[in-house]
């Protein structure tokens, strides 16, 4: 029968009720967080994101797109790859921000890194091609992502292109922001909040539970108690105990209705009883008077007697 079959229906309401406390909190808790997660609450998200736009659109601007090739082409060593960058960091400083600015060049299906405003060289580094960074490069226009996660963490980016003086995107500027200490925080949030919110909901549920269990469970005991009187022919002083909500009183209804026929069918019973008795048995005196006219002589052949 299992643990939760062996238990009465009191324990099993307050049981349920902790129960679906429990899992309504974790699942609204897990809703709320995802919903932070991926929307960062209060707009955040949004400003985070415009803000990643004016970056990596000042930076685009800033660059030179036939330097920035050449500096690709040849690597660090090339005269101009010190001033480029001193404009990344300037834009940085410009912004106020701490994260990384640096340049994608497309490959057949993946991305190297150019430029970068970190003090340690990144290029020629393989990186991953996303299918927002293709569309930037295919239509020479700004795009930005939402909240994202890869192997270093969680971010939000938005990219740039690099036009040259023919209209093609010769690189693409990437600026990044990370969102990781924020989720972490609404996470530790979550938790804390939980820590409180979890136990007193479940209070709350098992008190409810417990007011529940016992709107029905002492009815049913009543009952219980009338079926055994009347299983011991006690039917005349049985009470019928009402039930607060609609169905314990209809099921206390029909045990009225029960005990109705049974008072009736007991009391036919008696009666046919008193008839029986009555047909069965002779008045007193009566069995031993011959039928009048008779002077007590019996023909045992049926006849009378022939003198």
């Amino acid at each position: 029968m299992g643990l939760f079959g062996s238990l009465t229906l009191f324990w099993r309401a307050c049981l349920g009720a902790a129960l679906v406390s429990v899992v309504t909190g974790l699942v609204a808790s897990a809703s709320l967080y995802a919903e932070l997660r991926t929307g960062m609450g209060h707009g955040v998200e949004q400003k985070l994101t415009q803000y990643l736009v004016q970056i990596a659109t000042a930076a685009a601007d800033e660059l030179d797109a036939a330097q920035v090739l050449a500096v690709y082409e040849a690597g660090p060593t090339h005269p101009q790859y010190g001033p480029l960058t001193d404009k990344l960091r300037a834009v940085q400083k410009r912004f106020g921000v701490t994260e990384d600015i640096y340049t994608l060049h497309l490959e057949q299906d993946h991305t190297r890194f150019g430029l970068t405003a970190k003090s340690t060289p990144l290029h020629g580094e393989r990186y991953q091609l996303t299918p927002l960074v293709r569309e930037v490069s295919r239509t020479g226009e700004v795009r930005s992502t939402g909240v994202y996660e890869d192997d270093h963490g969680a971010w939000i980016s938005a990219y740039a292109p690099v036009v040259g003086a023919d209209g093609k995107v010769v690189a693409i500027v990437e600026a990044d922001h990370d969102v990781g200490p924020y989720l972490r925080d609404t996470r530790a949030r979550l938790l804390s909040g939980l820590g409180v919110a979890v136990p007193i909901g479940v209070l709350i549920a098992v008190l409810l539970g417990i007011g529940y269990a016992r709107s029905i469970s002492a009815p049913i005991a009543g009952l219980v108690e009338a079926a055994d009187k009347v299983s011991q022919g006690d039917v005349d002083d049985v009470e019928v105990p009402r039930g607060s909500g609609p169905e314990m009183a209809r099921l206390s209804e029909a045990f009225e209705r029960m005990m109705v026929a049974v008072r009736y069918y007991k009391y036919q019973l008696s009666e046919a009883e008193a008839e029986a008795e009555a047909t069965v048995e002779p008045e007193p005196g009566r069995a031993s008077q011959p039928p009048a006219g008779s002077d007590g002589a019996v023909d045992v052949d049926g006849g009378e007697d022939a003198s």
